[in-house]
């Protein structure tokens, strides 16, 4: 008499699916507690009218539509991350004038290193000819205060990459109010999104 064989390959691979599982759930754990994630820091240092000379400015207290007023945001971006290097994609900076757009830019791709920051500056201006002739409408005389108010949006895409194997996507915005007056940026305030 013969006797048959059980077999053990279900055994095997009911034991594999658990193993997997539990080496899954660990990289998670260890992921989020050892490694922990943070979001990259967008602090803006300050925001300046480029050359507001004379020739910016007309006599009649509009401004002079020739793409002379170019705004500048200088922002620094900050990894807090201990081990993680942050690759941002796309960084872009849009500048409004009563929710009309009136400039765009982005600025090219790059990393920071953990624990570093990198400093950015950008300039806005006027991108076209609509652009050129809203912002020859502006008159200082009539605002109120003799201040004029713009928006920008800034946004920035990117990931956060742990020794090149574990990776988590980010995005990050914020939201500024400009009060410019002939002579310059008067106050700005920005909020992160």
């Amino acid at each position: 008499m013969e006797k048959k064989e059980k077999s053990s390959s279900p055994s095997y691979c009911i034991l594999s699916i658990v193993a997997l599982i539990l080496l899954l759930l660990l990289l998670t754990i260890l992921y989020f507690s050892l490694f922990n994630p943070h979001k990259p820091i967008l602090t803006i240092d300050s925001i300046s009218l480029r050359n507001p000379s004379p020739q910016a400015l007309s006599q009649t207290n509009h401004i002079v539509p020739h793409g002379l007023m170019t705004i500048c945001l200088n922002l620094s971006l900050s990894n807090p991350n201990n081990r993680a290097t942050f690759y941002y994609e796309n960084v872009g900076t849009s500048l409004y004038y009563k929710g009309e757009e009136l400039g765009f830019v982005m600025v090219p791709s790059g990393a920071i290193r953990p624990k570093s920051t990198v400093r950015i500056s950008m300039f806005l201006g006027p991108m076209g000819p609509s652009s050129s002739s809203m912002l020859k409408d502006i008159e200082f005389e009539e605002a109120v205060d003799r201040l004029v108010t713009f928006t920008s949006d800034i946004s920035i895409v990117g990931d956060i990459t742990y020794f090149g194997s574990f990776s988590h996507h980010v995005s990050i915005s914020s939201h500024c109010v400009l009060n410019l007056s002939q002579d310059g940026v008067v106050t700005y305030t920005c909020n992160q999104l």
